[in-house]
């Protein structure tokens, strides 16, 4: 910088010392010559003229060169003084290009460089003005692609207004933000959520007396409504002006005092250049400039583009979700209609089958009915055993047969009105002889009402569920001396929420957890003997009578039955 300014001043002075030496040197040949030849002209001697001339010439050296010594002096001392200010400008000029924004133009002068340093501050002022301000507006831009980019990450709309309420506080320098969405008519302010702590928010749901989430607010109430609709932003100095009639007076001076609020902004949050939410800013800041209004308008149009995508996104879940169960429910139709179809090609052969087989037992088994009965009545006592179990072989053969071909015709009801106790009784009387080896508990409540009934199918239900109790705690190959009690069997009838429900329940292995979902399945059973249709027909029966029948464990660990039947079908 030094070398620079003496350079400057060098050139300048040396540039003036060259213009008054060659000045001066012309004016002083020019008079030298016109006093030779005034004196040539009157005739004084060449040789006395020289001595003249000589004299004069060293006189006029001598005062030249004070002459231009003072020149060169006052011209150093001007140029310094008018340099000085210019490279004063100059230095400042670079160090506020550099960055430094705060460092002083000293330039006091009152000619034309101190106007020109006075224009120079003035430019300076708005320069740093212009700096501050781009600086801001960059961070603010960056804080903008910051929260862009991280709410369009979102895919949920709950996500992103918490992101919403948190830049708007942490990022964008407010204090408390409600967001209400608004209904579908747009005719309310629902689903309030608010930024502030839990003492904050109880202290303000005291003073409304209702928690600030299930406040629902008449949108036609709200003064601000028609501005917010367009789109505008809106700004107001006190929450009355903002809540009319929806918050009494008190209640909002009440608000505004324990939040420190000194401005209140409304902001519509679009989607679709449709407005859903209504977003309300606390602030304590003085004035609301019109850059921050403009700034939350690209925040909450970036905002709405977010909650735009995530509704898509959502809707376009629930569309795959909608359709991935409308898949499935199909899938499950085709399944069943494909198992129906299987199931009635099985009937139609079983059919068949079953009725030959029907016809040639039918016979036989009623001939060896016919014959023990016979038999009974003339053979010795010691023999009276042996024929008891042909006639209770008989009698499971004639049950396989019934089931079959029962469940091969399906279920016809003839129904009268009949009381399901007394039905009860029937099939345990019937069922004498199985039950010789069991005890059986009864508690049939007396206010079972009659109702509508098929006897003979509802009979056959009770007699199934019955005899594969007794067949369960028999056991399998098991050996039971006569006297021996297997098990016992408890049977319990009730009226129960408008039903009639009937619990069979036995102290046998009971049904394992996994397989309970298929006993009533056609062909599916556990035990060797038996067909596996009997719990089908029973399941049949019941939903014939607009019922239901399940199992679960009994008090026993062992099998119970509950058979529900409505008491006005």
């Amino acid at each position: 910088m030094t070398k620079q300014k003496f350079s400057i001043q060098a050139k300048i002075l040396f540039l003036m010392l060259a213009l008054i030496i060659l000045s001066t040197s012309i004016l002083i040949w020019f008079l030298i010559k016109e006093e030779r030849d005034f004196l040539l002209a009157r005739g004084i001697a060449p040789l006395e003229i020289e001595i003249f001339v000589t004299r004069i010439r060293e006189k006029l050296i001598f005062v030249f060169s004070l002459f231009v010594l003072f020149s060169l002096f006052v011209l150093f001392v001007f140029i310094k003084k008018i340099l000085s200010s210019l490279l004063n400008l100059s230095q400042a000029t670079r160090t506020i290009v550099s960055g430094d924004l705060d460092y002083p133009v000293s330039v006091e002068t009152k000619d034309e460089i101190g106007e020109i340093a006075k224009d120079f501050k003035v430019l300076e002022k708005s320069l740093k003005a212009t700096i501050r301000d781009l600086r801001k507006r960059n961070k603010e831009m960056e804080v903008l692609l910051k929260a862009s980019t991280n709410m369009a990450s979102k895919l949920s709309s709950q996500e992103i207004l918490k992101l919403v309420m948190e830049y708007i506080i942490s990022l964008l320098d407010y204090d408390y933000v409600f967001i209400s969405r608004l209904s579908e008519d747009k005719k309310e302010a629902l689903d309030h959520i608010f930024s502030g702590e839990k003492e904050i928010r109880h202290t303000i749901e005291d003073i409304l007396e209702v928690p600030i989430s299930s406040i629902r607010s008449p949108i036609a109430e709200l003064p601000f409504i028609n501005e917010l609709l367009t789109g505008k932003i809106v700004v107001r100095k006190n929450l009355e002006e903002f809540m009319g009639k929806v918050i009494s007076k008190a209640c909002c001076d009440a608000i505004q005092v324990l939040i420190g609020a000194k401005n209140f902004i409304g902001v519509p949050l679009l989607i679709k250049e449709n407005i859903a939410y209504f977003v309300l800013i606390c602030s304590s800041k003085e004035e609301i400039t019109k850059q921050d209004e403009a700034f939350l308008s690209i925040f909450v149009h970036y905002a709405g583009l977010a909650l735009e995508n995530a509704k898509f996104y959502e809707e376009k879940k629930r569309f795959a979700e909608e359709l991935e169960k409308t898949l499935e429910q199909k899938t499950k139709e085709l399944e069943g209609m494909h198992k129906k179809l299987a199931h009635q090609e099985k009937m139609v052969a079983l059919g068949t089958m079953a009725s030959r087989i029907g016809h040639e037992l039918k016979n036989p088994l009623a001939i060896i009915k016919s014959n023990v009965y016979f038999l009974k009545k003339r053979l010795p006592e010691e023999f009276i055993k042996y024929l008891e179990m042909i006639g209770r072989a008989e009698e499971r053969a004639n049950i396989v047969v019934e089931e079959t071909m029962g469940f091969v015709k399906g279920v016809f009801l003839r129904s009268n009105l009949v009381n399901i106790n007394r039905i009860i009784e029937e099939a345990l009387r019937s069922l004498s002889n199985e039950l010789t080896k069991v005890d059986v508990l009864k508690e049939l409540s007396a206010d079972i009402p009659s109702i509508p009934l098929d006897s003979h199918w509802i009979h056959n239900l009770f007699a199934n569920i019955i005899v594969n109790a007794v067949q369960a705690m028999e056991g399998e190959g098991v050996f039971h001396p006569n006297l021996e009690k297997i098990g016992r069997i408890k049977i319990k009838s009730q009226v129960l929420d408008n039903n009639i429900e009937v619990s069979i329940s036995d102290s046998g292995p009971g049904v394992p957890q996994e397989i309970r979902n298929k006993i009533f399945e056609p062909f599916f059973g556990t035990k060797i003997r038996g067909t596996g249709l009997g719990l089908a027909i029973s399941k049949e029966i019941v939903e014939k009578h607009n019922g239901t029948i399940s199992v679960s464990e009994s008090e026993d660990k062992g099998a119970c039955f509950t058979v529900r039947i409505p008491i006005e079908a």
